[in-house]
Formats: structure tokens, C-alpha cells, sequence
């Protein structure tokens, strides 16, 4: 994730926001792979850590293939199908709906696993940024 995003999450995300509720991370592979260049620039890395110093009653992170960071192996599509509707209190996927090929299936099924007045962030590439798998 690029500083910038960092410094949002840090900024943003409070207390309140996790102490004690269900929080869910879409996109949760952590490669381990870091870039110096652009200045800031880290690819892949997650603010795991940093959340769960809140103390959510639940934090799960979800993606494609099960590596570091990934308690379960669930893509986006299937979201709704394997926890059901208003299941969390905080949802968050960084850099990962430019990656989906049905973007609006997949805003949809964030939305339904968000509990009401629970937080959704998303987050994406702008344009400039290069091509990457």
C-alpha cells in the first residue's frame, strides 16, 4: 500500500471503530514484497497489525489463496455466500477491486457484509499508476 494510505488508515480508523466488533480485510495476501520507488511505496502490506492493537472481537483477513495474512480463502463474489448479510462492523479492501473483473458485483457484496452504520473502506489505484497483476 502506498504511504498515503497508511497515513489515512492510521488517521481514520479510531478506536471505537474496532473495539470490540467484527472486522473483515478483502485482499489480505501480504507478498512481502517492498518497493522504494516511487518514494513511499509499499506494495502489499497491510494494516493488520495495527487494527488488532484495537482489540476487534473479530478479525479475519480473506483473499484468493492462503499465505501470510489470509485466514480464509474466500474471493469477493462469495462473500455474502460464506458469511452473510450485515456480518461486520468494519470492512476494508485495499487495492483490490482494480483487480476484479465484476467490480460492481463486488462493491455490492462488501456492502452486504457491512453491518448498518458499519464502516466500508476501499481504496484503488489511480490513473498513472502501472499495470500490475
Amino acid at each position: 500500500m502506498h504511504s498515503s494510505i497508511y497515513k489515512f488508515l492510521k488517521e481514520n480508523i479510531l478506536l471505537e471503530d474496532v473495539k470490540n466488533k467484527r472486522v473483515i480485510e478483502v485482499g489480505s495476501l501480504d507478498i512481502g514484497i517492498t518497493l522504494a520507488i516511487p518514494k513511499g511505496e509499499v506494495i502489499n502490506s497491510n494494516y493488520r497489525e495495527e487494527i488488532k492493537q484495537f482489540n476487534p472481537d473479530m478479525y479475519i483477513g480473506v483473499d484468493l489463496i492462503l499465505g501470510k495474512n489470509v485466514d480464509l480463502i474466500c474471493d469477493i463474489e462469495n462473500l455474502v455466500r460464506t458469511f452473510g448479510s450485515n456480518s461486520f462492523d468494519l470492512v476494508y479492501s485495499i487495492e483490490v477491486l482494480e483487480h476484479i473483473k465484476d467490480w460492481k458485483l463486488a462493491v455490492y457484496n462488501l456492502k452486504e457484509i457491512c453491518k448498518e452504520n458499519g464502516i466500508i473502506i476501499l481504496t484503488t489505484r489511480s490513473l498513472g499508476f502501472p499495470l500490475h497483476n
